[in-house]
């Protein structure tokens, strides 16, 4: 177990939280899913907004994201959109599975050049949402801090100029967000979370603790 002051003390040293501790965060988490029947092996982003049951999504496909242990990431999309996201303009992308496989590979594949990030990476992440986008020149990537271990990235249609690199920035900046959701749930980050702040992307006002 992880005690508040050892994190606070591997985040003074910085920059980046060591393996061993992002390991333990994210054990820590899946702790807290196990009572609600959410482990690893039939984790999913509708159950864990509905632990009491619905439509699960429909697993599409899946990617080998490597890692210590071999981690697996499978893509998945929603019976229908939930409420939260539609909310947000989010929007399911219908793609072949073939194509947001090689999109995401070629992403994966540029991560594994930094063994911290593709560690990291492979421990946070288990559920990948495809989103529409908006054309070749804008990437979309969101996650949500009540859904611990799920990343939503775009894809776009056909293949765009530099597509490992943009994707491995929307893959790990997203991770990075969920590793951030489970430090603070150890060691806050924001001394006054209930302010907020204009999000350019979202056209509203959102707390300075998801900005």
């Amino acid at each position: 177990m992880i005690t508040s002051n050892e994190l606070r003390l591997a985040l003074r040293r910085g920059p980046v939280l060591p393996d061993a501790l992002v390991r333990l965060l994210v054990r820590r988490r899946w702790d807290e899913l196990k009572p609600v029947g959410i482990e690893p092996d039939n984790y999913g982003t509708a159950a864990v907004l509905n632990p009491s049951g619905g439509l699960p999504p429909e697993a599409v496909a899946s990617v080998a994201l490597g890692g210590a242990h071999g981690e697996v990431a499978v893509v998945q999309r929603f019976a229908a959109m939930p409420r939260r996201y539609a909310d947000l303009g989010l929007v399911e992308a219908t793609l072949p599975s073939s194509r947001m496989v090689a999109a995401l590979t070629g992403a994966v594949q540029l991560l594994s050049s930094v063994p911290w990030a593709a560690q990291a990476t492979a421990a946070l992440v288990r559920s990948i949402h495809v989103l529409k986008t908006d054309g070749a020149a804008y990437d979309v990537s969101y996650s949500d801090p009540d859904v611990p271990f799920s990343i939503f990235v775009g894809v776009h249609l056909e293949p765009v100029p530099r597509e490992s690199l943009r994707m491995a920035e929307g893959v790990l900046h997203e991770a990075m967000h969920l590793l951030l959701s489970l430090v603070e749930d150890v060691v806050p980050l924001v001394a006054s979370s209930g302010d907020l702040i204009h999000s350019p992307w979202q056209g509203r006002p959102r707390p300075a603790q998801g900005i």
